[in-house]
């Protein structure tokens, strides 16, 4: 159980006070608030960075396509489907 909680920290299951970064307008810094989904998607979030307080950018928004995420030196191609999921709040 030990296991479970230190690998889903910094996730919460629901959208909390957040917005879906699919609201979020580009080149605005953003907080990580919550992740909605599944574990194994929660848990993939976490392993590539994005976990609750994490701070980043929305360097591009596609549209329709995928968006381009700015955390620390990384950049980070996400997809639609996973934006919808992910609840930020502007820094």
């Amino acid at each position: 159980m030990a296991d479970d909680q230190s690998r889903d920290a910094g996730v919460r299951g629901d959208g909390g006070s957040g917005m879906p970064l699919a609201l979020a307008p580009a080149g605005q810094e953003l907080e990580l608030v919550s992740i909605s989904g599944g574990r194994r998607f929660q848990h993939r979030m976490v392993e590539m960075g994005l976990a609750s307080g994490v701070r980043f950018s929305m360097v591009a928004r596609g549209s329709p396509g995928p968006c381009i995420l700015q955390l620390k030196e990384t950049r980070l191609v996400v997809g639609r489907g996973m934006i919808d999921r992910l609840f930020v709040r502007p820094v």
